[in-house]
């Protein structure tokens, strides 16, 4: 976990929270509100744990009309099975945050640019 940060933020109603920024400072991760601080260092320091024992990670899906729960090895390689249309639409995403970051985009000002671009390909 080199060069990923664990940031302790403060809300405006005095709560803390904490984001976890990967290694090209973008926010992949933010967590709820803690009423008092050091419960959220406590959560990071939980994370921080498992990650660095490689235990198993329960994934629950609800994504679909049913609940889906998966036991994955943190070092797995096992295959996984999706749909072909939804390969298509993660592909079609990927693609498109790879134009808004093209595009420059870090807000919502260059996000036209970035759907001009997707519209010539």
């Amino acid at each position: 976990m080199k060069n990923e940060h664990w940031i302790i933020k403060k809300s405006k109603d005095g709560q803390f929270y904490f984001v976890f920024l990967a290694r090209n400072g973008k926010v992949i991760v933010t967590s709820e509100m803690y009423t008092q601080k050091h419960n959220a260092i406590k959560a990071i320091a939980l994370i921080h744990e498992t990650i660095s024992q490689r235990r198993a990670i329960t994934v629950l899906d609800e994504t679909n009309s049913s609940l889906e729960v998966k036991e994955i090895p943190f070092d797995s390689d096992e295959m996984i099975s999706i749909t072909k249309e939804r390969l298509e639409e993660l592909l079609d995403t990927e693609n498109f945050m790879g134009l808004l970051d093209a595009a420059g985009v870090d807000n919502w000002d260059g996000y036209g640019i970035a759907q001009d671009m997707r519209n010539e390909e």
